[in-house]
C-alpha cells in the first residue's frame, strides 16, 4: 500500500516527472528479463541483460532493493564494476531503477542490487526544502580539533584529519558499489595515502590522466558516465558513476549516496571511460573527467541529483615551489567549496599539496620549507600563513613530521577550522602558497637565558641574554633589551623566553580558554595572531586578578569587582587568570626555535 501511495504521489509531483515511463517495483516478478545500460569503454552506451531474481523488501526502512543477475559476455566477465553505480535498468522500455549495490566479494555469479526509480524520484521533491536544510553550520568539536593543529598546539597527525565514519556498511557484504575516484596529477605516495584514508569512505582511488575542457565526454543521458568533482586543474579528483534518469536539465545518478549529506552544491562533469579493468576482487572503470557542465544539488540515500547549467564557485589554489638551485615549479587547481564536505576536503587538500611538493622536490628528504601564503575569505579578510617548517620533528607516538607533512597539515587544518566553524557559513575565495626549500633541518633549541640584574625599578631596562643551539651546529648567544613599564606596581615580574610553538603550549597550560574560539571574530583573530615557528618571543608577565569570560580577557579587575563579575559569569565559560602579559617582543629567526625558559625579577 505504501509503495502504491508513493507511486501515485510521484506521478503528480511536478511537470518534470509526470508522464515519465517507469515500471513500478510492485509489478516485478522473479525471472523477468530486463536490459541495463552503461559504458564499458569509450563513449558508447552498451546494453546488457539483467535477470530479476527477487525483491528484498524493507532493505532500508520502507525501502526495497531489487536483486538481479547480470547477463551477457561483458558483465559476466567483469562482474559488478565500480563506476557502474546508477546504470539504468529497463523492462520493456520502462525504467525500473539503477544498479547500485554490491552483494559481496569474489562472487561466482554477477549479482547486484537495484534501487527502484520510484525511490530515486523522491529526491526531486527535496529541492523544495533546500533553503531550510542549508541553514546549518559546522560543529564546535570539529572546529576545535582543527584549530589546535592550526595553532601548533597539537601535531597535524593523519588520525586527526580522518572524518567520522560516514556509513556502518563498510564491512558488510551488501553495500553500495564503490565509486572509482579518478585522480590526475598525483604521485605514488599520494595515491597510497588516498588508498589508506579515502577507501574506507566507499571509494576506489584510481590514477587517471588529464581531463578537463579538452575531454569531450558523453552528454549526460541515461547510461552515460557522470562525475562529482572535488578538485579540478593540475590536480583533479572526481568520483565517477552513471546517469540513471534525465528530464530536461535535471539528472539522477548513482542509486546510492555519495556522502548522504542532503542538499549540496558540487561541480558536476561529463566523463570519458578509457576502459573497464576486470578483477576478481574489484572491477573498476578507468576514466577521464571531462567538462564541468552543472551542479550536483542533492546527495541522498537513494542517489544524487544534478542540474545541467550554472557551475558552482570553487576555491582557487595557486602554489609555487622554489628549489635550492632557484628552479621553480607552479601548480594551479580549484577545490570544491561544498560545506557538508568540510570534514573531507582538508584531507583531500593535504594529499594534493603533498603530491605537488614531493613532485617538485623529487624526494621527501631532510630539508626545511619557508612558506609565504595567504587565505582570502569572501568577506575580504586575510589570514597569513607565513612560517618556517624544519625537517623531521619527532612526535610522541614514535613517529615524525617532515617539513612537507608539517606544513601541509597546518595549512589544511587552518582552512578546516574556518569551514567547520559553528558560527556562520564561510567561503574561502583563494589560497596562495609559495614554498622556498632550504637545505637541511633549520631548527635550534633554546638552552638557557639570563639577565644582567636580579632586581628592578619601574622604567628600568633589562638586558636579556639567550643561548640557542642549532641542529648539528655550534651554540651562540644573542641579547635583547627590554624596558619595564614605568606604570608597573607589581613586586615581581616573570621573564618568559621561548619559541612560537613552545610559548603557545605554555600559554595554553596557564589559560586554556585563551585558545577557545567563542565567536567567528575570535576564531579569525586566533588564526591571524598565530605564533610563528621562526620567531623567538620575550614576554614580561605580572601577577594579575582578572577573568577570561567566553574566551575574552578582562585583566586587572579591582578586588571589589572581581567576585561580582565572577558570579555573573558563573553560567558562562569563565576562568580566573593568574598573570598577564605587559610587554612582548618578537625576534625573527632563520630557524624554528624550540623550548621555553623563565626567570623572575624582584622589585627593589
Amino acid at each position: 500500500m505504501y509503495k502504491r501511495t508513493v507511486f501515485l504521489f510521484l506521478l503528480f509531483l511536478s511537470s518534470s516527472i509526470r508522464a515519465q515511463d517507469i515500471f513500478p517495483v510492485d509489478q516485478l516478478k522473479p525471472g523477468m528479463l530486463a536490459t541495463g545500460k552503461t559504458v564499458f569503454r569509450g563513449d558508447e552506451i552498451e546494453e546488457f541483460g539483467v535477470e530479476i531474481i527477487d525483491i528484498l523488501r524493507n532493505f532500508y526502512p520502507k525501502r526495497d532493493l531489487i536483486i538481479v543477475k547480470l547477463k551477457g559476455e561483458k558483465p559476466e566477465f567483469t562482474g559488478p564494476v565500480a563506476g557502474m553505480s546508477g546504470s539504468p535498468v529497463y523492462y520493456e522500455g520502462k525504467l525500473i531503477g539503477a544498479l547500485s549495490y554490491s552483494l559481496g566479494n569474489f562472487l561466482k555469479e554477477p549479482l547486484m542490487g537495484v534501487t527502484p526509480i520510484e525511490e530515486m524520484l523522491e529526491i526531486v521533491a527535496k529541492e523544495k526544502v533546500r533553503p531550510k536544510e542549508l541553514a546549518g553550520t559546522g560543529t564546535r568539536e570539529a572546529m576545535d580539533r582543527y584549530l589546535e593543529m592550526a595553532l601548533g598546539l597539537k601535531p597535524p597527525t593523519w588520525e586527526a584529519f580522518l572524518p567520522p565514519a560516514l556509513s556502518g556498511e563498510a564491512n558488510s557484504p551488501m553495500r553500495p558499489l564503490p565509486l572509482p575516484l579518478q585522480m590526475s596529477g598525483f604521485n605514488e605516495h599520494a595515491m597510497s595515502l588516498a588508498q589508506r584514508y579515502l577507501s574506507p569512505l566507499g571509494f576506489i582511488p584510481v590514477r587517471s590522466g588529464s581531463g578537463g575542457q579538452s575531454i569531450k565526454g558523453l552528454e549526460l543521458v541515461p547510461g552515460a558516465p557522470v562525475a562529482a568533482v572535488l578538485l579540478s586543474g593540475d590536480m583533479s579528483i572526481a568520483a565517477t558513476g552513471t546517469v540513471t534518469y534525465r528530464k530536461d536539465n535535471q539528472v539522477l545518478a548513482f542509486g546510492h549516496p555519495f556522502f548522504d549529506n542532503g542538499p549540496i552544491e558540487l561541480p558536476m562533469a561529463q566523463s570519458h571511460i578509457i576502459t573497464t579493468i576486470s578483477s576478481a576482487l574489484a572491477s573498476q572503470k578507468l576514466g577521464l573527467t571531462g567538462k564541468i557542465v552543472g551542479a550536483l544539488r542533492q546527495d541522498r540515500t537513494t542517489g544524487i541529483m544534478g542540474v545541467i547549467g550554472p557551475i558552482p564557485a570553487m576555491t582557487d589554489v595557486k602554489m609555487a615551489y622554489m628549489a635550492e638551485d632557484g628552479s621553480e615549479s607552479r601548480f594551479e587547481f580549484a577545490m570544491a567549496r561544498e560545506k557538508t564536505l568540510s570534514s573531507i576536503m582538508p584531507l583531500v587538500l593535504r594529499i594534493a599539496l603533498i603530491s605537488a611538493l614531493e613532485s617538485a622536490r623529487l624526494s621527501t628528504g631532510e630539508n626545511s620549507l619557508a612558506l609565504k601564503g595567504t587565505i582570502e575569505l569572501e568577506d575580504g579578510r586575510i589570514i597569513r600563513l607565513d612560517n618556517l617548517y624544519p625537517g623531521y620533528q619527532p612526535l610522541p607516538v614514535f613517529s615524525f613530521l617532515n617539513s612537507i607533512l608539517h606544513s601541509t597539515g597546518q595549512i589544511a587544518a587552518t582552512l578546516a577550522a574556518i569551514t567547520t566553524n559553528p558560527f556562520r557559513r564561510v567561503n574561502i575565495k583563494r589560497l596562495e602558497l609559495s614554498f622556498q626549500s632550504v637545505t637541511g633541518r633549520q631548527s635550534a633549541q633554546l638552552q638557557s637565558i639570563w639577565v644582567n640584574r636580579a632586581t628592578f625599578q619601574p622604567g628600568d631596562t633589562v638586558e636579556v641574554s639567550y643561548r640557542l643551539r642549532p641542529y648539528r651546529g655550534k651554540p651562540f648567544t644573542e641579547k635583547q633589551k627590554i624596558v619595564i613599564p614605568a606604570s608597573i606596581r607589581s613586586r615581581y615580574v616573570t621573564l618568559v623566553v621561548g619559541g612560537g610553538p613552545s610559548l603557545a603550549a605554555f600559554e595554553k597550560r596557564l589559560t586554556p580558554t585563551k585558545f577557545i574560539a567563542t565567536s567567528y571574530n575570535k576564531l579569525i583573530r586566533l588564526l591571524q595572531e598565530k605564533r610563528r615557528n621562526d620567531r623567538l618571543y620575550i614576554q614580561l608577565r605580572v601577577a594579575d586578578r582578572g577573568l577570561i569570560i567566553n574566551g575574552e580577557e578582562l585583566p586587572g579587575l579591582p578586588p571589589s569587582i572581581l567576585p561580582v563579575m565572577d558570579d555573573r559569569s558563573a553560567k558562562n565559560s569563565s576562568r580566573r587568570t593568574r598573570d598577564r602579559v605587559i610587554v612582548e617582543v618578537e625576534i625573527p629567526q632563520n630557524q624554528m626555535v624550540e623550548g621555553i625558559q623563565t626567570v623572575r625579577l624582584s622589585k627593589q
